[in-house]
């Protein structure tokens, strides 16, 4: 019997080994094009092997690549400590990143993606030309074969990518010919803004943007609520309240009940409560976890148990808020807050969905009757990110008359840009964000 043909290793000089290493372990988009299909046994270096293996296994776990490189140490240490892993090769891992990020701080993805792309799709091309022949023999079967280099050669390209199209082409392939269906436009709930956005598309990100008591949380709940009653399945994640507390306010949303009302007339609440449930062909879930130890990895399998437990798919979701997540809890939260939104987004792109999430104001918008980009308290990699950002403003008149306001701050699609909504009048006492008119049931 002839000895196994040894592995064929990648190309790569030592120096652009390493800055692949570092970028997999520190950009899940380099990992998302093109280091997800890296095999560790191909690298060069034995240490650069180890921390590819880790890579990909922290990526199995929590649904994307690390973005801090520590926490491939981590993992590693965490593996010596269950007799998987030794001192040796936590120490060489740890010498290996920090020789890494002195020289490749910062590596530019895309040409770091076109060096490692055609490297990795000749060898990728051999294997599969081994496949193909051998498998041919056994099976005789062609569109495997053509299917296997089809797959090599759509390596590191996107959708779409790689051939040029007309516009037309484009249009007709996004369907902007074709009315917009119902299920596949997101509701705020509130109508002016719903007229002037004409609809949330699917894949995105909404940043509601407002100061302390512009209503943000009850704004997100009546989104939840609105989507509910429209059919979708939404999972509701609170990083500030309980979720009692939230679950209240999404009842008093149902029923069109005050707290005061629900404790004179509680049966009154129950089958309200009941006639909504029975009629509806959404689902909602209310969820609770912790600030600032909560991440977009951990979120992502929260909704995953959701899902398994509820048997449903989720297509909606409404994190409340976005300044409460950290992922890389030794940056800065500004620069942390580019990974949380982007993940955020990255959540509703992989559900085809939506995700809505909120952020704080800075101190000088507070009174303020236009809340606009400039107002974000932290971080502007938020507002890059987001593909809708709402301003919810409310001067002191505002407050005392109930009364909010909105403006369409960004619109990547442009529909609605820059639009002034309200003053409207709000319904606090009853968890809604404005005055509602078109439910099923008249509460």
């Amino acid at each position: 019997m002839k000895d196994a043909k040894p592995l064929s290793l990648y190309a790569f000089e030592p120096e652009v080994e390493q800055a692949i290493v570092y970028a997999c372990c520190t950009k899940p988009r380099f990992y998302s094009v093109i280091g997800a299909e890296l095999e560790a046994d191909r690298m060069r270096d034995k240490t650069a092997r180890e921390i590819i293996s880790s890579v990909h296994v922290l990526a199995k776990k929590n649904g994307t690549s690390p973005t801090w490189a520590q926490a491939v140490v981590q993992h590693v240490a965490t593996l010596m400590s269950r007799g998987k892993a030794t001192l040796e090769q936590l120490e060489a891992i740890k010498d290996y990143l920090v020789d890494a990020g002195e020289n490749f701080p910062d590596s530019p993805i895309e040409e770091l993606v076109s060096v490692t792309v055609p490297i990795v799709q000749r060898v990728k091309h051999r294997a599969a030309v081994d496949a193909a022949i051998g498998g041919f023999k056994d099976s005789g079967d062609p569109e495997s074969v053509a299917r296997a280099f089809d797959a090599v050669a759509k390596l590191g390209k996107g959708t779409g990518a790689g051939t040029a199209s007309s516009v037309s082409q484009l249009a007709e392939s996004a369907g902007f010919f074709a009315p917009r269906k119902k299920e596949d436009s997101l509701r705020l709930g509130v109508d002016e803004l719903d007229s002037a956005l004409g609809g949330i598309e699917r894949q995105s990100l909404t940043l509601l943007v407002g100061g302390s008591g512009s209503g943000k949380s009850m704004a997100l709940s009546h989104v939840a609520v609105t989507n509910y009653l429209d059919g979708h399945s939404v999972y509701l994640l609170t990083l500030e309240m309980s979720k009692e507390r939230v679950g209240q306010r999404v009842a008093r949303n149902l029923t069109g009940m005050t707290r005061r009302e629900y404790e004179q007339d509680p049966s009154l609440a129950r089958a309200r409560l009941a006639a909504v449930e029975s009629a509806a062909t959404g689902e909602l879930i209310i969820d609770e976890d912790s600030p600032l130890t909560t991440s977009p990895a951990l979120i992502k399998a929260k909704v995953l148990e959701a899902e398994r437990k509820s048997g449903r798919h989720f297509d909606v979701f409404v994190i409340d808020f976005a300044d409460k997540i950290r992922v890389n809890p030794r940056a800065t939260q500004y620069e942390d807050m580019l990974a949380v939104i982007d993940q955020l987004r990255q959540i509703a792109v992989d559900a085809n969905g939506w995700t809505i999430t909120a952020s704080q104001a800075d101190r000088k918008s507070t009174n303020r009757p236009w809340v606009d980009l400039d107002a974000v308290a932290d971080s502007m990699n938020k507002i890059r990110s987001a593909d809708t950002v709402i301003g919810i403003g409310r001067t002191e008149e505002d407050t005392q008359s109930e009364q909010i306001r909105f403006l369409i701050s960004k619109r990547r699609d442009g529909e609605g840009a820059g639009g002034h909504i309200g003053p409207l009048p709000w319904d606090a006492d009853h968890g809604r964000i404005s005055v509602v008119t078109d439910r099923a049931h008249g509460w």
